[in-house]
């Protein structure tokens, strides 16, 4: 029998960092120390020179295609490095695009600690820095760092396998700017270079015509007082019922009893008059959630309207002046909330004397104690932590929406 041979696995390729040394472009300098060569990588189409000295790894490019100029230009960089070392000075720690980007990270720190700069900014900066930035032009010398280098930068980050959209390179191209306008503010270099150029696209957001916008106002008005349900299906219940690959289904209360029921959605009034005074306030739907009565204003003079002062978010502070549709629609809203308001106030005082009277000796630490250390069926546990927490909810004080 002839001996089967054994599978052979491909070998994996190996994933390099853009700026990385391509090991066949690899050359080192005759006649010098090993840790001096010359290499090419995927970043940029010069030769680079690199050498290990005083435990750092200096790197430097030559800004030549050319391999003879190249070997000449990493000679003058050897010489100059051993100059630097015999005269006692440091090896471009201050004068690295790295340290000066440290300091001017440290800088924005402090504009979080005095509020003229949002956490969520200092955090992508920061983000921003170590995932492109630093990886790329970390190593580069202030001094070396021109147009055409910050070009090399623009061409990698924009064939990045994330690929980044034209407003995102636009930001990372704007932090190196405010990195190099920092290096000349504290004398690292002259003068900064200009950046390059991106075209930005703009990208117009959808919007609803009048025909359209009466439509959703008009099927959200429709909807008041209806609920829906969502329930979970099983693959053979979707398809038996024509739903196809779809498992999760909306309906609404009472129309279907198939698959597992999740939740169920009440469509009230406030959704109609939400849609109406969103688009007569501009206000984002993020920004809704945040909005409170403290923040709004009615101004009457000439004309009538909302001065709205939200809290900041998005790098927005301005205040919002609205259109006087969102007057009326504020008044109806708080005219309706004060019915309910009563209502729940009422239910509140009702349900405050009903606890008191039924639980006289009702104490909480000792309620705390029993679930702690108290042996009880499940049952049990699950009344005495209900009737807890309804004490504690009714001791939060009496409801107010106005």
């Amino acid at each position: 029998m002839s001996a089967s041979k054994k599978p052979t696995t491909p070998k994996k390729e190996i994933l390099r960092h853009r700026a990385s040394a391509i090991p066949e472009t690899k050359f080192y300098v005759p006649n010098y120390p090993n840790k001096l060569y010359i290499y090419k990588n995927a970043a940029s189409r010069f030769w680079w020179v690199r050498y290990y000295a005083e435990k750092r790894i200096l790197r430097h490019s030559t800004k030549t295609e050319s391999k003879r100029d190249a070997l000449e230009a990493a000679k003058a960089f050897y010489d100059d490095i051993q100059l630097r070392i015999a005269n006692g000075k440091k090896l471009g720690k201050k004068s690295s695009f790295a340290y000066c980007a440290k300091d001017w990270l440290s800088q924005q720190k402090a504009r979080v600690a005095t509020k003229s700069l949002s956490k969520e900014s200092y955090k992508q900066y920061e983000y921003r820095l170590n995932k492109y930035i630093l990886p790329f032009l970390g190593d580069f010398e202030l001094a070396e760092i021109d147009y055409q280098t910050l070009n090399q930068f623009l061409s990698y980050i924009s064939s990045t396998e994330d690929k980044l959209s034209v407003a995102t390179v636009k930001m990372y191209l704007g932090i190196v700017g405010q990195i190099m306008t920092h290096a000349e503010k504290i004398n690292l270099i002259s003068r900064a270079p200009h950046l390059p150029k991106v075209k930005a696209i703009t990208n117009a957001r959808g919007y609803f015509t009048v025909t359209e916008y009466r439509k959703l106002w008009s099927r959200a008005r429709a909807l008041r007082g209806k609920g829906f349900q969502y329930r979970k299906l099983t693959e053979e219940q979707a398809k038996a019922n024509g739903y196809g690959n779809q498992t999760l289904i909306i309906s609404e209360c009472g129309t279907s009893k198939l698959g597992r029921f999740i939740k169920r959605v009440d469509i009230t009034d406030d959704l109609y008059q939400l849609i109406i005074f969103m688009v007569n306030s501009f206000v984002r739907p993020t920004d809704i959630k945040n909005m409170q009565h403290k923040h709004v204003e009615i101004v009457e003079h000439d004309h009538t309207y909302l001065y709205l002062k939200l809290p900041p978010s998005k790098n927005k502070k301005d205040p919002i002046i609205t259109m006087p549709k969102a007057v009326e629609v504020y008044r109806r809203h708080k005219a309706n909330y004060q019915v309910i308001e009563k209502q729940e106030q009422a239910n509140y005082k009702l349900r405050l004397a009903e606890f008191k009277n039924t639980n006289k000796d009702f104490s909480v630490a000792k309620v705390e104690e029993q679930l702690r250390t108290e042996k009880m069926t499940q049952r049990e546990h699950k009344v005495l932590n209900t009737k807890l927490n309804l004490y504690k909810k009714l001791n939060v004080g009496m409801p107010t929406f106005t």
